[in-house]
């Protein structure tokens, strides 16, 4: 049963990344409301989720890992959102594979945990392929993608919530106090320290129009956003956290078959190069990721 969540999860993400790249680029000019009014439309889906399953008032030791969620939840969305202005949203999506290592990568360097050779090589493999990804060449220069940098961040603030709410479910809470509070505490904290600048403040004002102009598209993606991490977590609660992120980093390869299925009705919404040669290279580099990926955690399947 975790399995066909853990795959539905990466299939929701990319339509939600798709409208995520368009608002990003074409919808909003400030990165800061446009978090803002994510944060907005969290208030419209938390009763939605306690409407699908009763909350569960938490235990008091757990509301720091609910807090820390709802945290990770904002943490990520700057850099995030930056670099969907920088590169095609499927190189995007693909770097958030390093969140993959990162566990790993931290168990060595503090606690001295020691892995596999193939594990060694998995993140090898994936290190590779980011890298060959985030390389471009201009006027005979070479110089690495600043989305790299940036979707480094968000993976490993991505990777800690993954984390959190393994632990939170392992001590006993309920999937929808667990979404609800992350949508509920994320949306409290954001609208509130946007609200406290006056730069952020004018930017949200300044805004506004084109929020009521893409409602139904700012809607929508946040809806896909929501059923994509209520699917995630949901296989989270019944299967291995490294396993469920593992399947999850498919969505480059989901965002790359939207693109261009859809890309000849309407060209203008995409902003991702779907030229042959771009797109072979993309897929080989994708297989390699996700053979990198299937070394990591090959016992866990």
């Amino acid at each position: 049963m975790w399995i066909l969540f853990a795959f539905l999860a990466p299939a929701l993400y990319a339509v939600a990344e798709i409208f995520d790249e368009y608002l990003s680029n074409r919808g909003f000019k400030n990165i800061s409301s446009l978090i803002f009014f994510a944060c907005l439309l969290n208030f419209i889906f938390v009763p939605i989720i306690f409407l699908i399953e009763k909350p569960v008032m938490p235990s008091f030791h757990l509301l720091l890992p609910l807090v820390g969620v709802a945290l990770t939840n904002l943490l990520y969305l700057y850099p995030y959102y930056k670099s969907l202005k920088i590169e095609d949203t499927s190189v995007v999506s693909a770097f958030f594979s390093f969140g993959k290592i990162v566990i790993p990568v931290f168990a060595f360097i503090f606690i001295g945990e020691v892995l596999e050779i193939r594990q060694y090589i998995g993140i090898g493999i994936i290190i590779f392929g980011n890298t060959f990804l985030a390389f471009h060449s201009t006027r005979k220069k070479i110089k690495i993608s600043k989305a790299f940098f940036l979707i480094l961040f968000a993976s490993i603030t991505l990777a800690i919530e993954g984390i959190l709410f393994k632990y939170m479910f392992e001590n006993g809470m309920t999937w929808s106090t667990a979404i609800g509070g992350q949508l509920l505490f994320s949306g409290l904290l954001g609208c509130t320290i946007l609200l406290l600048f006056k730069k952020s403040r004018r930017n949200i004002w300044q805004d506004r129009t084109h929020y009521r102009k893409n409602f139904a598209l700012f809607f929508s993606e946040e809806l896909f956003t929501v059923l994509a991490v209520a699917a995630e977590t949901y296989a989270i609660s019944l299967a291995p956290v490294s396993l469920v992120k593992g399947v999850g980093m498919a969505i480059p390869i989901f965002v790359l078959t939207y693109t261009i299925a859809v890309k000849r009705f309407n060209p203008k919404f995409f902003h991702e190069d779907t030229h042959r040669s771009v797109v072979i290279k993309k897929i080989l580099i994708f297989g390699l990721i996700i053979l990198g990926l299937v070394l990591i955690g090959v016992n866990e399947f």
